[in-house]
């Protein structure tokens, strides 16, 4: 289990929220996490003796009366990585989360708060740091992360709050099958196992994605007054070629077809509102868990129908069969501006 502190600086692209944040954020965390205890477990054997667990995360990220106090329970993920000394290692990992923040915006009682825009967004943390053993037990952790708080544009505002800064903290190690002679342990944390090479392993797939999302219009950027809703739905699909070189790492390539039918503020035909884009992409999979870092860009005149030229996709998928699995993704525009969520469905008929 750890119990870690952080403290840093905002990276915020609102309008109205500078003052409230300039004082930069603090926050606290707890995490439980579980190893598995077999050397020649996948886990152990190519990961490093990956570790994974519960969190809840609590901030101070600026005027509470304003801003809030936003809360948050994740999961997580550790990567240890290389050993820099017998008591020093480098040590990645992710989080993904519910938050909540009780002074999100309204109207009338609180309309200065245009990065968070309902009570629930989705909690995110990418982090990069070092273990140093202190005690048998004990551990130093501190490093460098980033979080993001955002609810993909389902409700506006939600120009989102990003934040970069430093932790520090303490791990503490215990494990129940230190007191019996177990051949694999002999102490109260699990040995640190050095990483096999991935096996070179070359797997070609072709994928299909068939996605839907909802948004609302953008926050004070109506153009068609005389729309009856200012929700929409949208789609995002994909068929791509993926290149895994191992059981680790890939690449993808692919042409996209979007709708968002949020550009009805600006375009009344539907056939108006469909964007034809490409995307390339990185991908690292864990198991049956895929993770999918995508740059694209848009095709044919006006292909952008007034976002930026470039796109970004970050997605989970969780392959349930061999040829089929679940989606979800945030695609975004202007770099950090969530552009919407995607909730669907992959499907991997071909592979050789």
């Amino acid at each position: 289990m750890s119990f870690k502190t952080h403290l840093g600086t905002h990276f915020y692209t609102g309008k109205s929220l500078d003052d409230e944040l300039k004082g930069g954020y603090k926050s606290i965390e707890f995490r439980y996490a579980w190893q598995n205890r077999n050397p020649e477990h996948w886990t152990n054997k190519y990961y490093n003796g990956v570790s994974y667990g519960l969190g809840i995360y609590t901030a101070y990220i600026g005027t509470p009366g304003v801003v809030g106090t936003p809360t948050a329970l994740f999961s997580f993920i550790n990567f240890p990585h290389k050993n820099l000394s017998k008591r020093t290692r480098i040590i990645t990992d992710g989080a993904l989360g519910v938050l909540y923040d009780s002074n999100y915006y309204h109207a009338t009682k609180n309309p200065k708060n245009d990065a968070i825009g309902s009570p629930f967004s989705i909690y995110v943390n990418i982090g990069l740091g070092f273990e140093s053993i202190l005690t048998r037990n004990v551990d130093l952790i501190y490093g460098l992360d980033y979080t993001h708080f955002s609810n993909g544009r389902l409700t506006v505002p939600n120009y989102g709050l990003n934040m970069l800064g430093v932790n520090l903290g303490l791990k503490y190690h215990y494990n129940r099958d230190a007191k019996y002679n177990d051949p694999y342990i002999s102490q109260e944390r699990f040995k640190r196992y050095p990483s096999l090479a991935a096996p070179k392993d070359i797997k070609q797939r072709i994928n299909i994605l068939t996605a839907f999302g909802t948004v609302q219009n953008g926050f004070q950027e109506t153009v068609n007054e005389s729309l009856e809703t200012d929700r929409f739905y949208t789609f995002s699909g994909y068929i791509e070629y993926q290149l895994n070189f191992n059981v680790k790492h890939g690449l993808d390539a692919g042409l996209d077809l979007f709708y968002d039918g949020s550009l009805a503020n600006i375009y009344t035909e539907t056939k108006d509102r469909y964007l034809y884009a490409y995307h390339f992409g990185y991908n690292y999979t864990f198991g049956k868990m895929l993770l999918k870092l995508d740059l694209g860009g848009y095709m044919g005149p006006n292909g952008s129908k007034g976002k930026e030229d470039l796109w970004t996709r970050a997605a989970l998928q969780y392959r349930l069969f061999d040829w089929f699995g679940f989606h979800l993704g945030l695609k975004t525009k202007q770099g950090f501006s969530a552009d919407w969520a995607e909730f669907g469905l992959i499907f991997q008929p071909f592979k050789w």
